[in-house]
């Protein structure tokens, strides 16, 4: 058995400016927050954890819409908590685990003014495996479920209603082989699945799941005594067109990234 416990503590400092670069709001918070964990080996080849933490996490600003339009809030604390086991099975890992985070959200008030006296809870589970399928394959795999909760918001007209911008369900696998045709050459893959996301708090809209791909390739080799790292990686490799938006969003919308295709090489001395 092994028990840690531990105080944070963390400061925000932030700063807002007008068009003419003039400041006009600062706010500088600190938060000593507690983080407590519990691990528990019955067997060799299983852990069973449970931890719980708080956090300072930087507070929102207020939307294009509101009368209050720009105003930058304070930072607010969240609480996680997590309960969870992992198998370690001769190189590969399985790790299942379940969770909520509550935190503090924005709303728009009926005379449009925008403050932080909502909240939103989120409870799910997360599945991960990672490690080596045999000596040149490894793969790394994860499902997660959502259920996000507006819990409080203006007058409970949205109460009970699914976060914007969170998906109910996500899901990616990333794999790389080690080609046998030339040493220090990996190809890797990866899919990603995104599931439909709400951009309504009345949960009227609704953009569609998508499903993305990439590959990609590292090349590693030593020459005069220093390792060079040649990666070529293409994203959305289909060139899928979709929208996006992010968690807590209400009535906003994004272009999804196109087909990109980058280049990167490194020297280590």
């Amino acid at each position: 058995m092994l028990l840690t416990a531990g105080l944070r503590r963390q400061s925000i400092d932030a700063k807002r400016f007008n068009q003419n670069g003039a400041s006009t709001r600062n706010y500088d918070k600190s938060a000593i927050t507690p983080a407590v964990g519990l691990l528990v080996k019955p067997w060799h080849m299983l852990s069973l954890y449970g931890n719980y933490s708080q956090a300072l996490e930087q507070g929102p600003t207020a939307p294009n819409t509101a009368v209050n339009a720009g105003e930058v809030f304070p930072p607010s604390v969240t609480e996680q908590a997590e309960f969870g086991l992992k198998f370690d099975l001769a190189g590969l890992g399985l790790t299942a685990g379940v969770f909520q985070i509550e935190r503090p959200s924005g709303i728009t008030q009926a005379d449009r003014r925008f403050s932080v006296d909502g909240e939103q809870r989120n409870r799910g589970l997360e599945l991960n495996a990672f490690g080596e399928l045999r000596p040149d394959l490894r793969l790394l795999g994860g499902l997660t479920y959502i259920d996000s909760e507006l819990t409080r918001t203006q007058g409970g007209r949205f109460d009970g209603k699914t976060t914007p911008g969170v998906p109910m369900l996500r899901a990616a696998l990333y794999l790389e082989w080690d080609a046998p045709i030339l040493p220090g050459l990996t190809l890797t893959g990866r899919a990603e699945h995104m599931g439909g996301m709400f951009i309504r708090r009345d949960n009227s809209l609704k953009i569609p799941a998508r499903q993305l791909y990439g590959l990609g390739m590292r090349y590693q080799r030593a020459m005069g005594g220093k390792q060079f790292t040649l990666r070529m990686n293409v994203d959305n490799l289909l060139d899928k067109h979709y929208w996006t938006t992010f968690a807590g969003a209400d009535n906003f919308l994004a272009v999804g990234a196109p087909r990109r295709f980058a280049v990167s090489f490194t020297m280590d001395f």
